[in-house]
């Protein structure tokens, strides 16, 4: 189970029964709770160093999906599903994402 060490969290996720749930569990967790505009754009994260991957793996950012559109994909499949979630919290050598999304290593909760 992750025990995230800080939770960014779009101020609009209050709004979803799932988003107050989260923030509540989360608190009691004793997380750092930082409020963010954008769930795609927080440039604290970005900025780091690519050092900090493993430490990013334990940061977790609730939002809300903004799309919810089958976009075309022709590299492994006809659409990319508009998921719930993305991202991974474990940290498994062989993955692929480790080389595409360094900066990008948290997981992403959509409510």
């Amino acid at each position: 189970m992750l025990i995230p060490e800080k939770v960014y969290y779009e101020k609009e996720i209050v709004d979803y029964p799932l988003g107050r749930e989260l923030l509540d569990r989360y608190s009691k967790q004793k997380a750092e709770l930082i409020e963010t505009e954008n769930h795609n754009n927080i440039p604290e994260l970005r900025q780091l160093p690519d050092s900090e991957f493993a430490r990013m793996k334990k940061y977790l950012i609730l939002g809300v999906r903004k799309t919810t559109r089958l976009i075309p994909n022709n590299r492994s499949a006809d659409f990319i599903v508009p998921f719930t979630s993305s991202g991974c919290s474990a940290m498994c050598l062989y993955c692929y994402l480790v080389c595409t999304f360094f900066k990008n290593s948290y997981l992403r909760i959509f409510v």
